[in-house]
């Protein structure tokens, strides 16, 4: 990696759980990860959705707020789809600009590709920053949950703050990976929304 003396570095992890015995998912056996199946897992949730209510927790304590847009969604309607992505099975969301599903933008984001990961539909993304001598380091995990017609999907945000190491070291994927448990949480968003028959 080049060394550079500020660099923001966003690395959207798309992890497409592997079962093994060197460990994963436990859910789902190895075939399931080998063909068109997979896709079997997101059927329930594909749907065109219209939303009822977009909330925020900046105390992360379950505290919610009615707000008029998040961060990164200010929809009032959107898609969910699956298919696959160099073989592998995700659930995409694509935010719509009108109750027409002709509105929606179809395009593939590394942001809104869901995936199986420990039992649940959920994208993990993170980055590193470095500026000042002070290494932060981001994560976020969205995740679906699905009952009935209705869905909510929520996001939660850690971060982590260091002093007294280098660039490099802050930038390095395996270091940034190790810390994880250590963030703590930041905010929370969700989105209620519930599926137009």
């Amino acid at each position: 990696m080049k060394k550079l003396f500020m660099l923001l570095f966003f690395s959207f992890v798309l992890i497409f759980s592997s079962c093994g015995d060197d460990g994963g998912n436990d859910d789902l056996d190895d075939d399931l990860f080998n063909n068109d199946v997979d896709v079997v897992v997101f059927k329930e949730y594909e749907g065109f959705y219209v939303v009822n209510s977009l909330e925020q927790d900046e105390s992360c304590l379950n505290s919610w707020s009615q707000v008029d847009k998040l961060s990164n969604f200010e929809s009032d309607y959107f898609l969910l789809d699956s298919g696959l992505f160099f073989g592998f099975p995700y659930l995409g969301l694509h935010e719509c600009e009108t109750s027409d599903e002709s509105s929606c933008d179809k395009s593939m984001s590394f942001n809104n590709m869901f995936n199986y990961i420990d039992g649940k539909v959920a994208e993990e993304s993170s980055y590193s920053f470095y500026s000042g001598n002070i290494c932060t380091l981001g994560f976020s995990e969205k995740i679906i949950n699905k009952e009935g017609n209705s869905v909510e999907i929520v996001t939660t945000k850690y971060d982590l703050n260091i002093e007294g190491i280098d660039s490099d070291t802050c930038l390095d994927e395996d270091y940034r990976e190790s810390k994880q448990s250590s963030a703590t949480c930041s905010s929370k968003e969700r989105i209620l929304a519930e599926k137009i028959e």
